[in-house]
């Protein structure tokens, strides 16, 4: 794809450093979902948010389902898990999340690990949360690679993996993830995983904040840009600026 190599060329261009191993943080409360890594997938969209729109797209979705359409399914899951249209049925969002994993939705696999990250309708559990998204990757998504290197990053439910967080975010961010490219600066500008680099700790998180990442990301991220600018003079900075903008102007041109 045209654009995943440009944002592949941005990042080439700040080509890793060998991993070094770092201290253990604390576990993180992750009560808020505003605050968690996860998101219920399968965007549905502005046009729903009339019950009207919602019902049609049910319908729509439930025609589709029926020929099989693994990702209208997903869709049926979302409306479920969210109550969009429908009273809100986490036991339904699920079942149909399962139908549509088993058709290969890696969108609905994702959704799964969330179910399980949160317990919405299951016992909550990290950890299986963790078995799912290793299913979901090796489809090659970059949410799901985000996620999971969110988990090995916290060490929710897997033993805490600096290095194999950073491999993840990076795989993610390759594809053009505004939040794994945000998590991947971080990891820089934290050295972990990886030798610290401001510079490309700086260029990455600006880059995703440029893109637009989910507002729960905001803080952690114009902090650590604070911090990584606190340590560069004003010629890096600059030229920072300008990675970051090629970065999220590819990542925009992919839209």
């Amino acid at each position: 794809m045209k654009v995943r190599r440009a944002l592949a060329i941005g990042l080439v261009l700040m080509a890793a450093h060998i991993p070094s191993a770092v201290a253990q943080p604390a576990r993180p409360d992750a009560s808020s979902v505003a605050d968690a890594p996860y998101e219920l997938g399968g965007a549905l969209g502005e046009d729903l948010e009339r019950a009207d729109d919602a019902q049609q797209a049910m319908e729509q979705y439930m025609k589709s389902a029926a020929e099989g359409n693994a990702e209208s399914m997903n869709r049926i899951g979302v409306l479920y898990a969210q109550g969009i249209g429908v009273p809100q049925d986490y036991v339904a969002a699920l079942a149909w999340y399962e139908r549509a994993a088993t058709r290969g939705s890696c969108s609905a696999l994702e959704n799964i690990a969330t179910m399980y990250f949160y317990g919405f309708g299951v016992p909550q559990s990290y950890a299986q949360a963790a078995r799912v998204l290793q299913i979901a990757v090796r489809g090659g998504g970059a949410d799901a690679q985000n996620k999971l290197g969110t988990l090995y990053d916290r060490g929710l439910g897997v033993e805490r993996d600096d290095v194999r967080a950073f491999k993840l975010f990076w795989q993610a961010a390759e594809q053009g993830s505004a939040p794994a490219m945000a998590n991947l600066g971080r990891m820089y500008v934290d050295a972990r995983g990886t030798a610290r680099d401001d510079f490309r700790g700086y260029s990455l998180i600006l880059a995703a904040l440029q893109a637009g990442i989910p507002a729960g990301m905001e803080d952690v991220a114009n902090r650590k840009l604070a911090a990584a600018a606190s340590r560069l003079d004003a010629r890096q900075i600059a030229r920072a600026k300008t990675m970051a903008t090629a970065i999220a102007a590819a990542f925009r041109a992919a839209e």
